[in-house]
C-alpha cells in the first residue's frame, strides 16, 4: 500500500480522526528492538511532530504537572515520529531533537515505547511501565539530534502493537550535558538543578498522523473525540497535581511557538516591582540569571494596583476565592458606578487597592443570604456581598468581579465574528462591540473584543502596568503566546451513563440555548488555534439574567451578562487548593477525593458557592431554566451535576 507523501504531510496538520477501539497490546521484547533495518527511503510514511516540555517526573507521578526552576531557559524540545505501517511495514523511527542552546549528554536519551502499565496503580513503577527501554542513537557529534528505530521481528507475537489502528504511547528521557557551559551556569546558580527530565507520554495511533490525548480508564484504548475539550489543544489528563491541569501547554504547540510560551510564563509570573519571578504555591523555587533581571526590569508597576503579578489573581491559572469579611479585596476587580453606570469622574471605572497611593480600601462588609425553595421541598441559601469602603474616600457604587480562569483563550479569540451573530439572532443574545465595532467576547461584559486587548487592559487597570510604564511590546507578545496557547483539559468520561444522562437533563431545560456545547474555531494567527472543533459551552453573548444578579447603578447594561464558558468546571475547582504531597506512591484516586471537596465560587462575584446556587440565580433571559431546573428530582439533578463536573 503506497501513499502521496504530500498527502501525508498534510493530513499530519489537520487534526484527528476516530475508529474503533484497539485489541489490547502485547508486550514488547527489548531484544526485539534491536532488530531494526536503519535504511529508510525518503517516503516515510505518516509523520508526526510534537513539542517536549522538559518533565521532573513521570506523566503520572508528584512533580510531573509543575515547572522546573530554569524553564524559560530554553529546555524545550521537540520531536518527530516516522510511522511506516501506512507503507505495509511495522517500524517506527523516533527522532528528537534540542533547541540548539542546551546539548544533550551523548548515549544518555533514551526512548521508552507501548505502554503497558496502570495509570492509577499505587506503585510508582506500575504507573510508568514501559515495554521497551532503549538508548537513542546520535545522528551527528552536535549533542542536540538523536534517533531509535523499533522494528520487532515480524514473525514475533509483539509485532501485533504496530497494527494500523492501534495506540502507541512513548515517553523520552532526556539528559542534559552537565560540561555544557550553560548548564554549569544554571548549577552554580542552583545547586538543585536537575540534568536529567523526562519527556510528557505521547500518543499516537498507529496508520494516522496526530497527538491524541490519553483514554481516561483504559491506556490502550482510543479516546472519544468528546474527550476533546479544546480540539487538538487538549491536554492529557493531569492525574496527580490536578490544581496544576489549568497550566499546560496545549498538545499540539508548535517547536516555533514553544519556546515563546516558556517566556510568556515567566511574565505571567513576574513580579513588576522587584523584577523576581513569583513562584506558584508548592513550586521550586526559580531564579533569574542578571540578563533575565534586567529583561524583567522593575518598576514596571503604577503607584497603585491590585497584584503585582498575573498569578497573583490568576492562581494556578485559576479563579481566586473572595477575601474573608472585612478583609481587603485584591485579587477581585472592584468596579466604580455612578447612578447610571458611567464610571467615577475621579477614579475611573475600578479601584486599584494598593501600592504606594492606593485609591481606596475595599472589603466585603457581609454576604447577605437568602433561601430559595425546589419544587419538591429542597431548601438553598443564596447569597451575595455587599461591599463597604474602609478608607475615607467618598467612593461611587461598588460592584465585585471575581478573576475568571485562563481557559481556552486563544481559542475564544479564533471565533469567527458571524458565529456569534448567528448565536444572537437564533436565541437572542445581545452582541457586545468595542470602540472600532468588533464583537466583544472577553470580560463578564464582554467588553474585550480580543484576547491581547483583554491581556493590555488587564494589565493597565490590575497593576497600572503598559507601554507608558516602559513595559517592552515583546513582553505583550509573549503574554498573549502564552496565555493563547494554554492546552483545554480533557473531559472526563462524557460516555459514562449518568453524564450522559445529565447532557440530555441540561438541554431538555434550556441550558443549551446559551450555553452552547460545541462550535468550530475559524482563522487565528496561532495555527494550533485554528479550525479546531471545541466544546466551550457557552455563546459569547450579552443576556438579561434579571434583577438579582444586577449591577448596582440605573444604566441598560446593568442587567446584561456575558455567557460563562462552563468547560474545565472540575478543573477551575481542583485548581482553588493545591495540595502538599509527600513521596511517590500516590494515587489519583486519593489526590482527586481530595480537590473534588475543594471550595469554588462561580458567577461574576463568586457568590455562588454550588452549582445549585449558581443555577438558582438565573432569571431575566433564563428564568424559564431556572424554574424547569427547579422541578427536578433529587436523582435528575445529581445526574445534572455529574454532567457539569465532567466538563
Amino acid at each position: 500500500m503506497k501513499f502521496n507523501r504530500q498527502i501525508l504531510c498534510l493530513l499530519s496538520v489537520m487534526g484527528l480522526s476516530l475508529g474503533a477501539a484497539p485489541d489490547a497490546l502485547s508486550q514488547v521484547k527489548q531484544d526485539d528492538a534491536d532488530q531494526v533495518d536503519t535504511t529508510w527511503d525518503d517516503q516515510s510514511g505518516v509523520i508526526t511532530k510534537g513539542t517536549i516540555r522538559v518533565r521532573l517526573r513521570h506523566e503520572n507521578d508528584h512533580n510531573f504537572a509543575k515547572y522546573n526552576p530554569f524553564y524559560w531557559e530554553k529546555r524545550v524540545l521537540h520531536f518527530s515520529v516516522e510511522d511506516r505501517t501506512v507503507l505495509g511495514e511495522k517500524r517506527l523511527r523516533f527522532k528528537l531533537y534540542s533547541d540548539g542552546t542546551h546539548r544533550l549528554q551523548g548515549g544518555l536519551p533514551n526512548i521508552r515505547i507501548h505502554y503497558i502499565g496502570n495509570p492509577d496503580a499505587n506503585s510508582e513503577v506500575e504507573r510508568s511501565k514501559f515495554a521497551i527501554n532503549a538508548l537513542m542513537q546520535p545522528v551527528n557529534d552536535s549533542g542536540h539530534e538523536f534517533s531509535f528505530d523499533w522494528q520487532p521481528n515480524p514473525y514475533s507475537p509483539e509485532a501485533e502493537a504496530l497494527d494500523i489502528g492501534k495506540m502507541m504511547t512513548f515517553e523520552f528521557g532526556i539528559f542534559l550535558d552537565p560540561e555544557a557551559p550553560e548548564f554549569a551556569r544554571q548549577t552554580a546558580e542552583n545547586p538543585h538543578t536537575i540534568f536529567a527530565y523526562y519527556s510528557e507520554f505521547f500518543r499516537i495511533r498507529l496508520g494516522q498522523p496526530g497527538l491524541w490525548i490519553d483514554h481516561f480508564t483504559e491506556p490502550g484504548k482510543v479516546p472519544s473525540t468528546m474527550r476533546l475539550a479544546g480540539g487538538a489543544t487538549t491536554t492529557q489528563t493531569i492525574r496527580i497535581e490536578p490544581w496544576r491541569a489549568l497550566q499546560q501547554q496545549a498538545t499540539n504547540i508548535s517547536p516555533e511557538h514553544s519556546q515563546q510560551f516558556m517566556e510568556g510564563r515567566a511574565w505571567f509570573h513576574t513580579d513588576m516591582i522587584s523584577g523576581q519571578h513569583v513562584a506558584d504555591p508548592l513550586d521550586l523555587t526559580p531564579i533569574w540569571f542578571p540578563e533575565a533581571m534586567a529583561e524583567h526590569r522593575r518598576n514596571l508597576i503604577g503607584a497603585a494596583y491590585n497584584q503585582e503579578s498575573c498569578n497573583g489573581c490568576h492562581v494556578f491559572n485559576g479563579l481566586s476565592l473572595n477575601p474573608e469579611p472585612g478583609e481587603l479585596v485584591t485579587r477581585s476587580a472592584v468596579k466604580l458606578f455612578l447612578e447610571d453606570g458611567s464610571p467615577d469622574p475621579l477614579l475611573g471605572s475600578q479601584i486599584q487597592t494598593q501600592g504606594s497611593n492606593p485609591e481606596a480600601q475595599p472589603v466585603i462588609a457581609a454576604w447577605r443570604t437568602k433561601t430559595e425553595y425546589l419544587d419538591d421541598g429542597t431548601s438553598v441559601e443564596l447569597r451575595w456581598p455587599e461591599l463597604s469602603d474602609k478608607s475615607v474616600a467618598s467612593l461611587s457604587r461598588l460592584g465585585l468581579r471575581r478573576t475568571p480562569a485562563l481557559i481556552g483563550m486563544g481559542l475564544i479569540d479564533a471565533i469567527d465574528e458571524a458565529d456569534l451573530e448567528r448565536f444572537s439572532q437564533k436565541n437572542g443574545g445581545v452582541l457586545a462591540r468595542d470602540d472600532f465595532g468588533r464583537v466583544g467576547r472577553f470580560g463578564w461584559k464582554a467588553q474585550h473584543a480580543s484576547l491581547r486587548n483583554q491581556i493590555v487592559a488587564a494589565l493597565r487597570e490590575e497593576m497600572g502596568t503598559g507601554l507608558e510604564q516602559g513595559l517592552d511590546p515583546v513582553a505583550i507578545d509573549r503574554l498573549e503566546q502564552y496565555v493563547a496557547l494554554l492546552g483545554v483539559p480533557p473531559r472526563l468520561q462524557p460516555h459514562a451513563t449518568m453524564v450522559k444522562e445529565g447532557g440530555a437533563i441540561f438541554n431538555k431545560i434550556g441550558c443549551d440555548q446559551c450555553h452552547v456545547s460545541q462550535l468550530v474555531t475559524g482563522e487565528s494567527p496561532f495555527p494550533e488555534l485554528s479550525h479546531q472543533q471545541i466544546q466551550p459551552f457557552s455563546d459569547f453573548l450579552l443576556h438579561d439574567m434579571g434583577e438579582g444578579l444586577s449591577d448596582p447603578h440605573a444604566g441598560s447594561e446593568r442587567r446584561l451578562w456575558r455567557t460563562a464558558p462552563l468547560w474545565g468546571l472540575k478543573n477551575v475547582r481542583h485548581a482553588t487548593k493545591a495540595q502538599a504531597l509527600s513521596g511517590i506512591q500516590v494515587q489519583r484516586t486519593q489526590v482527586w477525593n481530595i480537590a473534588d471537596k475543594n471550595p469554588i465560587e462561580l458567577l461574576h462575584d463568586g457568590r455562588a458557592r454550588s452549582l445549585a446556587e449558581a443555577i438558582l440565580w438565573h432569571e431575566g433571559a433564563a428564568l424559564q431554566a431556572k424554574n424547569a431546573y427547579k422541578s427536578l428530582n433529587k436523582e435528575q439533578r445529581q445526574a445534572l451535576e455529574a454532567f457539569l463536573w465532567d466538563l
